[in-house]
């Protein structure tokens, strides 16, 4: 940190209001008053600009309303608080930044101020911004300011930069909603060895879902079973890449913790042009022209979150989330609980969620939750009237997604063949399956099988495993 020349308390006050530039000072800071901007000097011969709201604080009060508007001309996009009429920490439904304004909307009309932090970036230069909650966590400061990245570096930060969802387009677009342009780019910081490299987009990445036919999409099924339906929605994650030429490309994945892209070419889908492998770590990249093998194992950085469906036959996607409820740029869906559909479990069944031609039951919930680090959280139950299964395998219950590691904590309890049971499940990690596993007179254990389910048998069982 450079200091201030002679007595720090006289010289701040001697250099802090001019109409023009005084002799530079290593060190030293004023403010011109006639272009209403801020001057430092570190080489004590020249002043550089600091931008005209480098420390500054703005604050506005707004009486009870859907729209808050603050003009802060702070020349930055500044660090900016929500607070409440009762003084607490609230988020906003929406949230636009600027240099020189700040607009966040709410679903129902409240009162309250903003406070907006200058950062010591230039103006004229601007690249990153960071955009804080109450817990200090960075967000995007564009959408929900709460859903941060809390899993990468506070470096990795985007600017100018949001998704927008149009007759069936989604597109990445500037935070005043135009498309990005050469007068009008996107930023984003991205890891480059012990540094980081600096994309600029001067163009909008977008891709043409199911809505919009021809799809773009159409063909990749990711994770999913293929040819069959995912009426809920599914979680995927927006990233920024380069290939080995700097050229950036913006991808979606429903891996949440991609550190690079995967070595071999055959998971990396674009345009029309579907991958042949297709799994939980096949990437989608939203360009025409893609050369894949100058972007395997290239790093990556997620930058944001959307939410699809995919239809039935032609494993085509639907656009479903895209900016609010823990999606858009810099968003995390941390709250949302998705639906694992019926018919992942089986390429013979479509209404269940068993291994082979397994029991099904009456009333049945798959629910999970996926972490940014990948941890999956799910929770299976099927009680009701169940109908058995008509083969002799081990009876297995579909998850989200397979795991990488071994799962030791997984425990539930189960009636089957007309008897309580204490057990656990195991995971296939070769597969999506959870085996199911129950004690025999607490020594030994068995391994319920499709054909010996009862009427009123049942099932409930929770698991937390790494999926990615």
């Amino acid at each position: 940190m450079a200091k201030v020349k002679g007595d720090l308390e006289t010289d701040v006050l001697k250099l802090r209001n001019y109409t023009a530039s005084p002799t530079a000072v290593e060190g030293g800071f004023h403010y011109n008053t006639t272009d209403g901007k801020f001057y430092g000097s570190t080489d004590g011969s020249t002043w550089a600009e600091i931008g005209s709201g480098a420390g500054a604080r703005f604050e506005q009060t707004f009486t009870a309303s859907t729209t808050w508007t603050m003009t802060h001309n702070l020349g930055v996009q500044p660090s900016i608080s929500i607070i409440d009429s009762n003084n607490d920490v609230i988020e906003a439904d929406n949230i636009e930044i600027t240099t020189t304004q700040v607009i966040a909307t709410f679903t129902s009309a409240v009162a309250g101020k903003i406070i907006a932090t200058g950062g010591s970036i230039t103006s004229s230069t601007i690249t990153t911004y960071e955009a804080l909650d109450a817990n200090g966590d960075v967000g995007d400061g564009v959408g929900q300011v709460a859903d941060g990245l809390h899993s990468h570096p506070s470096t990795d930060f985007v600017s100018n930069m949001k998704l927008d969802y149009t007759s069936g387009r989604l597109k990445i677009v500037g935070v005043d909603g135009n498309d990005l342009s050469s007068s009008n780019p996107a930023y984003v910081n991205i890891p480059y060895g012990t540094t980081f490299k600096k994309l600029t987009f001067t163009t909008s990445p977008f891709f043409d879902d199911d809505t919009a036919a021809p799809s773009d999409i159409a063909g990749s099924y990711f994770h999913t079973f293929t040819a069959r339906a995912w009426g809920d929605d599914c979680p995927f994650f927006v990233y920024a890449v380069y290939d080995t030429s700097d050229n950036p490309f913006i991808f979606i994945s429903p891996a949440p913790n991609l550190k690079s892209i995967s070595s071999n070419a055959n998971r990396i889908s674009y345009h029309g042009t579907v991958g042949s492998i297709q799994d939980k770590y096949t990437v989608f990249i939203l360009s025409d022209t893609v050369t894949v093998g100058n972007l395997t194992s290239q790093p990556c950085v997620r930058i944001g979150s959307i939410a699809m469906t995919k239809a039935v036959t032609t494993n085509d996607w639907t656009v479903t989330g895209h900016s609010v409820d823990g999606y858009g740029i810099g968003a995390f869906p941390h709250n949302r609980i998705f639906t694992l559909p019926a018919g992942q479990g089986s390429a013979g069944l479509s209404n269940i969620y068993t291994r082979g031609n397994g029991p099904s039951w009456s009333d049945t919930i798959a629910k999970y939750k996926i972490t940014e680090d990948g941890i999956c959280l799910y929770m299976f139950r099927g009680r009701g009237a169940c109908t058995n299964g008509s083969d002799t395998v081990a009876s297995g219950v579909a998850t989200p997604y397979s795991n990488e590691t071994p799962v030791t904590a997984a425990h539930g309890t189960f009636v089957y063949g007309g008897s309580g049971r204490i057990g656990y499940v195991y995971h296939d990690a070769s597969s999506q399956f959870m085996f199911l596993v129950y004690y025999t007179a607490f020594t030994s254990s068995t391994n319920p099988i499709n054909n010996g389910w009862g009427s009123s048998d049942s099932i409930q069982f929770s698991v937390t495993y790494n999926a990615f």
